[in-house]
């Protein structure tokens, strides 16, 4: 990989590669740093632009919210659904039926006590609420009502989507992603200028910085070959 023409990555790519760098590069960017004037300068503009990228939602806001809407209000009235079709059966419950029933109840007034109505609020307001909503979820109480109705995979899938929900009510609206996109991957080339021009190839700040690069390269273009040959093959023959 040459530094003057450094390939760039996904965002979601550049994102991991400075997850893998920020504690290294901010322990050498210090104010005791022993390294060059160059490479500190680097390390702190690279730093800037990778918490600015991550800072902002990749998904528009209103997709995110949307999305976790739609779960959060499904995943309430799939729970309301249960309690209401074996409300005052006709015929005796089985003891399944019994225990589902009983769970449904429970969850639903312990982890919606006030419905779905927050879901009509402001995205900050739905965000603290949808944490309550999963740490309850998550709480030794309604450990087994979770599992009598067999959703853990469910409340997995509540609680990913809080980090998505995070990123989008925190980050600022209209923000050109691509713009940061393009920001974080100059400053990354600057820095690894400055690391070829004043360190030895052996050192280890160096050798950490271009190979938490490289491993997000070659997974890159890995993911680019599979792809190429899936559409390959999935292509009709041509008489």
């Amino acid at each position: 990989m040459s530094i003057l023409t450094i390939p760039r990555l996904t965002v979601e790519r550049q994102r991991n590669v400075g997850a893998r760098l920020a504690e290294l590069l901010r322990a050498e960017a210090g104010a005791k740093s022993k390294r060059p004037a160059s490479v500190v300068q680097r390390a702190s503009e690279f730093l800037a632009a990778h918490e600015a990228l991550g800072r902002v939602s990749t998904v528009p806001k209103l997709a995110v919210d949307t999305a976790a809407d739609r779960a959060f209000g499904a995943f309430h009235n799939t729970l309301a659904a249960i309690e209401q079709t074996f409300t005052a059966p006709l015929v005796p419950l089985s003891p399944r039926n019994t225990a589902r029933f009983d769970a449904a109840r429970a969850l639903r007034r312990e982890v919606f006590p006030r419905g779905v109505g927050f879901l009509r609020g402001s995205m900050d307001s739905q965000y603290r609420i949808m944490r309550e909503v999963v740490a309850a979820l998550r709480s030794a109480k309604n450990a087994a009502a979770v599992k009598a109705l067999d959703v853990g995979d469910t409340v997995d899938f509540l609680e990913a989507l809080l980090a998505p929900y995070g990123v989008a009510v925190k980050g600022p609206n209209g923000v050109d992603v691509e713009q940061l996109s393009v920001a974080w991957h100059a400053a990354f080339t600057d820095l690894a200028a400055a690391l070829t021009g004043t360190l030895p190839a052996d050192d280890t700040l160096r050798t950490a910085v271009f190979d938490a690069y490289e491993r997000q390269l070659d997974e890159q273009s890995d993911a680019l070959a599979a792809a190429r040959r899936a559409r390959k093959k999935a292509k009709p023959a041509t008489a």
